[in-house]
């Protein structure tokens, strides 16, 4: 619901301002653990991913949340009621949390990667819920002028969780291995990060020679 008359109240950005420092966190969070998530995606291949291409859509909608929730706290715009601001915060919350569990590709880090992702849908899902339950139809525009980057979220978290489940099934079951390409183990003589590098520049390499086909399924969970 879109508080009209909370422009004023100082307290009033508490919610566009958790906001700003979730999706603060979740950048923070991609700086630092952020490197190897495709190579953990690769490493336990579901039938489906995105295209390299796809991932771009990160920088729409870090700009966009940012662009809503600073139009909030300048009271340029209705503030969204407490729940909206505060599920969109959560799901942001749930993005910083992600990147590191993925990032240590053990069975169970995985399983609570996949975890996070769906609480992630949810709560954007809920949030942009909350975010159109305008009472009038002068305020549907508006609505739709500042919800579409939670939209967009929700969508993009659910395309991701469906993936982050398939992975953690597989990291949890050897015997459904199924890489897009074999690399060769870690030599005694060979530290963590330099066969992770050996181990991205095989990834990368494969996914540049495969052949890309189409699917349907990331579009209908989106």
């Amino acid at each position: 619901m879109l508080d009209g008359d909370a422009l004023q109240p100082a307290t009033y950005a508490i919610g566009p301002l958790a906001v700003l420092s979730a999706e603060a966190l979740s950048a923070s969070s991609i700086a630092l653990w952020g490197g190897n998530v495709g190579e953990t995606s690769c490493a336990w291949r579901t039938d489906y991913s995105p295209g390299g291409c796809a991932f771009g859509i990160w920088s729409v909608l870090y700009l966009g949340t940012a662009v809503v929730a600073i139009v909030q706290v300048s009271g340029l715009a209705p503030v969204f009621d407490w729940w909206a601001n505060f599920l969109w915060a959560v799901a942001w919350l749930c993005c910083s949390t992600w990147v590191p569990a993925a990032d240590a590709e053990s069975p169970a880090s995985l399983v609570f990667a996949a975890s996070q992702l769906l609480i992630g849908a949810a709560a954007a899902a809920c949030a942009a819920w909350q975010a159109g339950a305008w009472h009038s139809a002068s305020d549907r525009g508006v609505a739709v002028a500042l919800s579409w980057p939670l939209s967009l979220l929700a969508g993009w978290l659910l395309t991701a969780s469906s993936l982050g489940v398939g992975i953690a099934v597989k990291a949890n079951r050897p015997d459904a291995l199924s890489t897009c390409v074999r690399v060769p183990p870690r030599r005694p003589d060979e530290g963590q990060r330099a066969y992770r590098q050996r181990r991205r520049t095989l990834y990368r390499q494969a996914y540049a020679n495969a052949v890309p086909t189409l699917s349907i399924v990331p579009v209908l969970l989106a």
